[in-house]
């Protein structure tokens, strides 16, 4: 396994993977995911970056960087396989994504959670994270569903 920068030649299996994750969890794509150009839709390099793992060149898991500010950034897409759940895949993807983070300069990651994912709400404070209410901003739109998400931050 390898985890290595989002690149276009890794376009179509990755959207592929997030698409898996989609239909495993029950959530429904609506034409704003992007999942067709992610690229593009993330606004990579400019505003963040992606990671995948690979395990023989097929996409395993992901993780998206977007800044909302010079100090802030949003996790997004952090999802792992199935198969490859409790076998320590979202641990060095989570050390490797906290390492890219400080590289680029921010120093706070906030995220949501869909309120009925304990899995990853487990994962999320095991790993440091800690819950807190967040005012709805408008580069954030899961940041205006509170009813939907549950905001989580680690400072670094």
């Amino acid at each position: 396994m390898e985890i290595v920068n989002f690149t276009s030649l890794d376009q179509k299996e990755t959207a592929e993977f997030l698409r898996s994750i989609y239909k495993e969890m029950g959530w429904i794509e609506y034409w704003d995911e992007g999942f067709d150009n992610l690229y593009k839709h993330f606004n990579l390099p400019n505003s963040g970056f992606f990671l995948i793992v690979k395990d023989n060149n097929k996409t395993i898991a992901t993780a998206i960087l977007q800044k909302l500010d010079n100090k802030t950034g949003i996790a997004k897409k952090f999802y792992i396989h199935k198969d490859y759940r409790g076998l320590g895949v979202a641990q060095n993807l989570l050390k490797a994504f906290i390492k890219r983070v400080t590289e680029i300069g921010i120093s706070k990651i906030v995220l949501d959670v869909v309120k009925n994912n304990t899995r990853a709400i487990r994962f999320y404070e095991k790993s440091g994270f800690k819950k807190y209410n967040q005012k709805p901003i408008d580069a954030w739109y899961e940041s205006t569903r509170p009813d939907v998400f549950y905001y989580y931050y680690l400072n670094l």
